[in-house]
């Protein structure tokens, strides 16, 4: 309960807390009645009710606000019959929160023919033409597809009243809730018993209902998201009540704030890298962490892709719609079979070419809380999520697939790192490690295991750096290496807060999170990271951004506790030394 109430304690808005606490707080001598009660007194919160609440005399049903926040009025606590719990009946200071308006731009798509939508886009000059276009044009003519769903369906600006959803809620359920009101109204007047028992039973009924009608909806929810787990995790946040109302630090106005978290972003990767650059000067380290030889296999040209494979490429593709792009997805797949062909090429010319089209290293960012209970005015609790368009992304798979297949077929894979590998996961990497500790705790060894977190990770990736380790390390060459630079290159981004845009900024470093081909390429990036734990000898495991360095040692043994001490602080001080490591906890 104290955890609950750290987090909860700083939440913005009134606090209330109601519930069987399973204190008996008529006894201020009990033990467990005084720690709790020192508990609220530590938080600063108040408790109202000082009556029975239970049929043996207890007062176990509590009331809590905050001290200063006079919310309740007055109470009751009175016999409900149907409970060895009394009923406590609240008269609360506050009013029934208004449903938020909002204006937003909107486009009818309901209201679309698909039929006319479809033969305009098929009578389109991109899909007559497309044959014949370079990459540069072919581009540009799908991003003026938009004009064809303008046509159909126009941006208009509409006021919206945003409502709680309960989408398990049916017409039956507020059929029978209608019936158990004239049924309580009917007890209230005659008092009977028989009248009493009937509204018992069609409160029975109308709870039966509900529950089964959520269970029903979200195990359709659950089984039609199992083989997407972005679903399934918004389905088990939305469970869990995890989600939060979208907050940010305060600003005159949405223009500014979107500004000043490109500010933030830009300057916060600026200053570690450059915290990076004075450590290596400062101790004479020209090359922190040296390479592996020369990769003896090479990976230099890419295959064609086939519109089969193609489309197989895309359904593997989170279908969340970028506002960069000319069709959201519900248009897209109504007409995705005779666009196909236009992808598909946009994609080989991408990789024959060895170039990626500059408007498709464009990213629209969004800033958000790291964590539900940091501080919504501080910038640094944000993390920004790029978001990229959809022809970006389906050319990022189709080389994410060709580099991962050269990488497992020549095993050139880190072994010790589980992210975005085939048969790799979390799992995986907690198996491991846990097993290796208990086989030590086992074998009589004690065990010193160091978590690292890498600071802005993602965003601080030496593109130079990445693309050298890239060809000799891994073998990639020729025009893949020409693909993965200009991929890589005149990337720009801007973030959006509100439905207002930043200004443009360059992005000189890092690979975009929320990009397909980005976790990817950081985890061959950090490569290196394994190095450096095998040169001191010591036990590994890395998930994406994630380490765990651990050594076992006898626990009797000094010198051997020091060795392995003197071991463990030597690697982080190396790793340090070119990767952003921020916290290190043991």
């Amino acid at each position: 309960f104290s955890s609950f109430l750290e987090g909860i304690i700083v939440s913005p808005g009134q606090l209330l807390i109601a519930g069987d606490f399973n204190f008996h707080l008529d006894n201020p001598n009990d033990p467990l009645t005084k720690r709790f009660v020192d508990l609220l007194a530590f938080f600063d919160l108040k408790q109202y009710i000082s009556g029975s609440t239970h049929a043996s005399g207890h007062t176990l049903d509590l009331i809590i606000t905050r001290s200063e926040e006079n919310i309740v009025n007055h109470y009751n606590i009175f016999d409900p019959l149907i409970s060895d719990h009394s009923v406590v009946h609240l008269q609360l200071l506050i009013r029934k929160p208004k449903f938020v308006k909002k204006h937003l731009l909107l486009r009818n798509l309901r209201a679309v023919n698909i039929h006319k939508f479809k033969t305009d886009v098929l009578n389109s000059f991109l899909l007559k033409n497309f044959t014949t276009m370079d990459l540069v044009s072919l581009v540009n003519e799908y991003d003026c597809l938009h004009t064809i769903l303008d046509n159909h369906a126009p941006i208009k600006s509409r006021e919206i009243t945003l409502r709680p959803k309960a989408p398990w809620y049916t017409n039956e359920i507020n059929d029978k809730k209608r019936i158990r009101r004239q049924l309580e109204r009917k007890w209230h007047k005659t008092r009977t018993n028989a009248d009493w028992n009937r509204y018992k039973q069609q409160c029975y009924a109308v709870n039966k209902l509900i529950d089964s009608s959520k269970s029903a909806y979200y195990t359709d929810l659950i089984n039609n998201g199992s083989s997407d787990q972005i679903t399934l995790f918004k389905t088990v946040s939305n469970l869990l009540h995890t989600n939060t109302i979208i907050r940010y630090p305060s600003s005159p106005d949405p223009m500014s704030l979107a500004n000043s978290f490109s500010d933030f972003f830009t300057q916060k990767i600026v200053k570690i890298r450059g915290d990076i650059e004075d450590e290596l000067l400062s101790k004479n380290i020209e090359n922190p962490i040296p390479d592996a030889d020369l990769c003896p296999y090479e990976f230099h040209t890419f295959r064609e892709v086939g519109k089969d494979e193609v489309l197989h490429l895309i359904q593997r593709i989170a279908t969340k719609s970028c506002s960069l792009d000319p069709l959201p997805v519900v248009m897209l797949n109504h007409c995705f079979k005779d666009i196909l062909p236009v992808v598909a090429r946009i994609i080989n010319l991408s990789l024959e070419s060895g170039t990626m089209p500059d408007s498709l290293k464009i990213a629209v960012v969004q800033p958000l809380l790291k964590k539900y209970n940091l501080s919504y005015e501080e910038f640094c609790s944000f993390r920004p999520i790029s978001n990229l368009k959809f022809v970006s992304k389906s050319i990022e798979k189709a080389v994410a697939v060709q580099l991962t297949d050269y990488l497992t077929e020549n095993h050139l894979h880190e072994k010790f790192q589980s992210a975005y590998k085939p048969c790799h996961s979390t799992e995986t990497a907690l198996l491991r490690v846990q097993n290796d500790i208990l086989q030590a705790l086992d074998n009589g060894d004690s065990v010193i295991l160091v978590l690292l977190d890498l600071s802005a990770a993602f965003d601080t990736v030496d593109h130079l750096m990445l693309l050298t380790r890239l060809s000799k390390r891994f073998g990639i060459r020729g025009r893949v290496l020409d693909w993965l630079t200009s991929y890589l290159t005149s990337r720009k981004l801007f973030i959006r807060v509100e439905g207002t845009d930043s200004l443009l900024s360059d992005l000189d470093c890092g690979v975009p999170q929320g990009s397909v081909l980005g976790p990817l390429l950081y985890s061959l990036y950090t490569a290196p990271l394994a190095d450096v734990a095998r040169r001191h000898n010591l036990r590994f495991h890395f998930f994406s951004d994630d380490g765990q360095l651990y050594i076992a040692f006898k626990p009797n043994d000094r010198d051997d506790l020091i060795s392995s001490k003197i071991r463990m602080e030597k690697c982080i001080l190396e790793l340090g030394n070119c990767f952003n490591i921020l916290n290190t906890s043991f």
